[in-house]
């Protein structure tokens, strides 16, 4: 998922190594979380927006159809018990080993 860092960092006026040292991480961290490359924790995603000013949910807020797809199954997956977690994740694995079958 794409967060919007580099929206807010550039209305800031900071470059990615000035908010890399604000936040202390490296500039090509912030570069992978800019382009959705990797994906970050919480605590940091909160540093950053402590650092742009904005408040975390401009962060998070999605750039696309598919982002806020993302983001309502995260959301429906954290209302659940640890165990239907886990029976999710086994059954998500299993989709997508069924899937590479069907492709070979």
């Amino acid at each position: 998922m794409k967060y919007r860092i580099r929206e807010h960092r550039k209305n800031r006026g900071l470059t990615l190594d000035q908010l890399a040292e604000m936040v202390g991480t490296s500039k090509g961290y912030l570069s992978q979380l800019e382009t959705g490359q990797r994906t970050g924790g919480v605590h940091m995603l909160r540093a950053i927006a402590q650092a742009l000013r904005v408040n975390d949910a401009e962060i998070f807020m999605p750039e696309n159809q598919q982002d806020q797809l993302m983001l309502d199954h995260v959301a429906i997956y954290q209302q659940l018990s640890p165990e239907d977690q886990l029976a999710i994740a086994k059954i998500a694995r299993g989709l997508l080993a069924a899937s590479d079958k069907q492709s070979d």
